[in-house]
């Protein structure tokens, strides 16, 4: 998975760090949709080599007051692409949610909560 960013290097140089962590958990993906799972969270769903990410976004100036599922296989990463523990509410910046299978394996999980 994502390796560690310290929060020193994402402190300094945040936009290199947010651009690698994406990089590095979408390359080799394609984009298959757009949904909204709440109020003010679009989640862009990605899928390939096995596995799918969603990236969740929060509408500009909101937070996201829902949770993504916890647990099901999925791992969570923030921004940087540091592991998030399961169940964490995302804030205010992107996070990436991943599995194994495809977008809509994943997609059924984010819709059952």
């Amino acid at each position: 998975g994502p390796r560690f960013v310290p929060p020193e290097w994402t402190a300094s140089y945040p936009c290199p760090a947010a651009h690698s962590a994406a990089a590095f958990l979408l390359e080799d993906m394609r984009f298959v949709k757009r949904i909204t799972p709440a109020e003010n969270v679009t989640v862009y769903l990605f899928e390939g080599r096995g596995r799918a990410v969603a990236a969740v976004a929060p509408r500009r100036g909101q937070a996201i007051r829902w949770t993504p599922p916890a647990g099901q296989g999925i791992e969570a990463f923030d921004l940087y692409g540091n592991p998030l523990e399961a169940g964490a509410a995302p804030g205010q910046t992107v996070v990436y949610l991943t599995a194994a299978g495809t977008s809509a394996d994943l997609e059924a999980r984010l819709s059952a909560e």
